[in-house]
């Protein structure tokens, strides 16, 4: 049988393979078992009213938000208001009378980040993504929710996000910044596209948090490269598009790894025919995309020629 009439074959067989890698890496991933709450000891539930005599200006914002308008009854913390997330306020009510600084209650700032994020998942739990946040990056790396989000008053956007992407995300991924400075980028700066149309902060579907596994992120906009093609370029089918280009940015007009085009092909391509020349400094052997001009995949060439 001819290459040809085996690539349907081979196609399948890979798919399946990539397909239970991917489940068994998904499997693996560190899945956080969060702090426990403290228990405070003989503290009961006083109601949410109690906290506005100490608490005026978080009492005056906290109504405008979406905590403040939700319907607590649909979680299951119906009269508990504030004591919802910050635990039964009997005892810390009882200690305000005779301090200035009472304790006897669940404050986010001194709790574990495992502990915090336990806080909010009791209530955002409800869907897939927000459930496994659990196995996402910022779980690993101890990144609770209140990081990112404002709690007692009202944000960016319907989030509740204390700044908006990507200032919000520049604050810890710097490098990731720099990189959207350099020539050739996504137009994130100037606010074309944005960290969350291809990144979601809670999911961990796989290991950059894209929205959509693999590179149909990337087909959201770049359809004419999706295929499927007679002739695949397996760097693409198999590894992907980053294997290639640097998303955020890159010194190259095409967003490759390498300024060159000859230095990134030999990469994997090491034993080129000998009439590919690569000791000119000048010429079209230097520029392998002068040739193969469908490199993503064809439908009628095996060396992606035109």
């Amino acid at each position: 049988m001819s290459s040809r009439g085996n690539t349907p074959i081979r196609t399948f067989l890979s798919a399946g393979l990539m397909i239970a890698f991917l489940c068994f890496c998904y499997s693996c991933q560190p899945y956080q078992k969060f702090v426990p709450l403290p228990v405070i000891p003989g503290a009961t539930y006083i109601g949410g009213e109690e906290c506005t005599d100490c608490h005026e200006k978080v009492a005056d914002a906290f109504p405008r938000t979406l905590h403040g308008k939700v319907e607590f009854e649909k979680w299951g913390i119906a009269g508990k208001g504030c004591e919802g997330c910050h635990g039964p306020g009997s005892a810390h009510s009882n200690e305000a009378e005779t301090s200035k600084t009472p304790k006897q209650i669940i404050r986010f700032k001194e709790e574990h980040p495992k502990g915090r994020m336990g806080i909010c998942l009791q209530c955002h739990r409800r869907d897939r993504e927000r459930e496994d946040f659990r196995r996402s990056q910022h779980a690993v790396s101890q990144v609770p929710c209140d990081e990112c989000h404002q709690i007692h008053k009202g944000g960016v956007r319907e989030a509740s996000l204390k700044r908006p992407a990507p200032e919000l995300c520049y604050s810890c991924h710097v490098r990731i910044q720099a990189e959207f400075a350099l020539p050739e980028r996504h137009k994130v700066p100037e606010g074309v596209v944005n960290c969350p149309d291809c990144h979601t902060s809670h999911s961990a579907a796989n290991r950059r948090q894209l929205r959509q596994a693999r590179d149909e992120v990337c087909f959201n906009c770049h359809s004419e490269l999706r295929g499927p093609w007679v002739f695949e370029h397996l760097s693409v089918y198999v590894e992907g598009c980053s294997t290639c280009h640097q998303p955020h940015g890159s010194n190259n007009r095409h967003l490759l790894a390498y300024q060159e085009v000859a230095s990134l092909c030999l990469q994997c391509h090491p034993n080129t025919p000998a009439f590919h020349n690569q000791r000119a400094v000048a010429g079209n052997f230097r520029n392998c995309t002068f040739c193969h001009v469908n490199i993503h995949g064809s439908n009628v060439n095996h060396a992606f020629f035109e």
